[in-house]
């Protein structure tokens, strides 16, 4: 949540005890408005590379999908209001087509999700997984949710070879090319599976052009105009490379910062925009030769094969990281990605609820901890209702503090959860304030 600084007679206006009570330490407090349902809604996006040696890793990954369902649900809450969408990092190759048959002119994929084809979603693109009005489950798909995630994740591996994962991105959630998935109202996470890095393209010439500059064809124009590293006399000459880093100037390819500033720009609030990925470390990173062709070594092996520095695709990551603490990187040299989406999963559905700054004990004596907040539900009718802290047996809708390790900005996690006996209030809101110790950033 976004912090408040306020003085301390604000602080007396926000809490009922009188100020001789006080305690003599640094305080200010908190404040912020949130939906009803703390952001249990996120749309899940997932982008898959199916080029042609990916086809252990897409086996992992539906088989291990359900340790990331559960992590969803390991704090005791129902699972999430769910959009889950997949796309292919195939986008072809422009205007132009190659030999081969993989990479063609017809835009691969484009960005659209891959449910049309499965038969328990009855038509639908993504799949929509939500808590209705009674507290039922509203789905669009037969079966069970793990089988029609395996039917959407079976993108094959026929895909081209340059890959554009992040602008598949940013096409999948484009209202027009997908309907429906994005929600204004729901956390944002972006899923990156992927054994090579990103070659989202600005300028179709990458692919066709004779150019001397840009070496034979082959995929490592795309490490050679997308990446920027500790310089060398020719950047095709074989050795290691150092401080390699997404080039930061528009080009052949389009720049990390052009994806950071678009997803920030799909929401209110960038906490509500997460980006896990796994993919090949990004270093180290070296440049082999075979004849007149350059190519990258392997940055990582293991028992799903190899993968290729992920130099651009780890900065996105990174930059996200910077804008929000909620970017993430997991390896995909492992024999088993079960543990990686687990960790993904655990960082989604929540983070709304988050505290910036240490609540304060009011009492350190008694047992757990005592805030002090307000916490006020606004509802669409013009209702202001005074929610009461949880007791045991107590009256309902009502709110407590819970220790969440997705909440890292405080070291007990504090997270604000409201308990109820049934769905939120359709547009209802919740005002919180609560005092919180030290100056909040």
């Amino acid at each position: 949540m976004r912090p408040a600084a306020l003085a301390c007679l604000f602080v007396i206006a926000c809490v009922d005890r009188p100020i001789t009570e006080l305690d003599p330490i640094p305080e200010s407090v908190e404040a912020e408005e949130l939906p009803a349902n703390l952001n249990r809604a996120v749309d899940l996006l997932f982008v898959i590379d199916n080029s042609g040696s990916m086809s252990q890793e897409h086996a992992s990954l539906t088989n291990r999908f359900p340790e990331l369902i559960a992590s969803l649900t390991a704090l005791g809450d129902d699972l999430p209001d769910l959009h889950i969408g997949v796309v292919t990092s195939d986008l072809g190759t422009g205007s132009i087509s190659l030999p081969g048959g993989r990479c063609d002119a017809t835009g691969g994929d484009g960005g659209r999700m891959t449910g049309g084809r499965c038969a328990a979603l009855g038509g639908a693109t993504f799949i929509t997984d939500d808590l209705g009005p009674s507290g039922e489950r509203v789905r669009n798909y037969s079966g069970a949710l793990t089988d029609a995630f395996a039917c959407l994740a079976d993108v094959g591996d026929e895909g081209c070879g340059f890959e554009q994962h992040l602008e598949a991105m940013r096409r999948a959630l484009d209202p027009a090319t997908n309907p429906g998935f994005l929600r204004r109202g729901a956390e944002l996470a972006v899923i990156i599976v992927a054994d090579e890095d990103d070659c989202s393209t600005a300028d179709d010439r990458l692919f066709g052009s004779t150019d001397p500059a840009l070496g034979p064809l082959s995929d490592f124009r795309c490490f050679a105009q997308g990446v920027v590293c500790d310089p060398v006399p020719d950047p095709r000459s074989p050795g290691l490379r150092t401080n390699c880093r997404p080039n930061p100037a528009p080009g052949y390819l389009h720049t990390i910062e052009a994806y950071v500033t678009f997803l920030r720009d799909l929401k209110p609030d960038p906490t509500m925009i997460s980006v896990g990925v796994i993919v090949g470390d990004p270093d180290p990173v070296e440049v082999v030769t075979s004849g007149t062709t350059s190519t990258l070594a392997p940055s990582c092996t293991g028992g799903l094969g190899e993968a290729a520095p992920a130099i651009r695709i780890a900065g996105l990551v990174d930059a996200i990281a910077d804008l929000n603490g909620r970017g993430r990187r997991e390896t995909i040299c492992t024999g088993d990605l079960g543990a990686a989406l687990g960790d993904l999963g655990a960082d989604l559905g929540g983070s709304g609820a988050c505290f910036e700054s240490p609540l304060v004990d009011r009492d350190p004596i008694a047992t757990g901890l005592q805030p002090e907040c307000a916490i006020i539900e606004h509802r669409a009718d013009g209702t202001a209702l005074p929610l009461p802290a949880c007791l045991s047996g107590g009256a309902r809708p009502c709110w407590r503090i819970t220790s969440d390790p997705r909440c890292r900005q405080t070291p007990r996690g504090d997270r604000l959860a409201i308990e109820r006996d049934g769905p939120a209030p359709a547009d209802a809101t919740i005002e919180l304030q609560c005092v919180v110790s030290g100056a909040t950033p």
